[in-house]
């Protein structure tokens, strides 16, 4: 396959789409990370909820659409995402 060059000034201009306004845009991959306990899981599945259930995010009053999410942890079990999801009144 190999390397593609490409000159930025090929490059068109996009509208930047968020999600999470000014925060998390649309068609990207969002990390967390902090210090153990910190409550980042607890975190990103009220964010997860939000979009699954198409509520606005926090400090943003924009309307939000509802939409899928994929969630990867290395550290729960599926049965606790499942719990926690349903607790932040996620659609499952």
């Amino acid at each position: 396959m190999g390397l593609k060059f490409v000159r930025l000034s090929d490059v068109r201009d996009e509208k930047e789409e968020w999600m999470w306004c000014g925060y998390i845009p649309f068609g990207g991959i969002t990390t967390v990370t902090a210090d153990p306990g910190a409550c980042k899981s607890r975190f990103m599945l009220d964010l997860a909820a939000r979009v699954t259930q198409g509520w606005p995010m926090p400090f943003c009053d924009a309307p939000s659409k509802a939409g899928g999410v994929i969630y990867a942890t290395s550290e729960d079990t599926n049965a606790e995402i499942r719990k926690r999801c349903q607790a932040a009144g996620g659609d499952l």
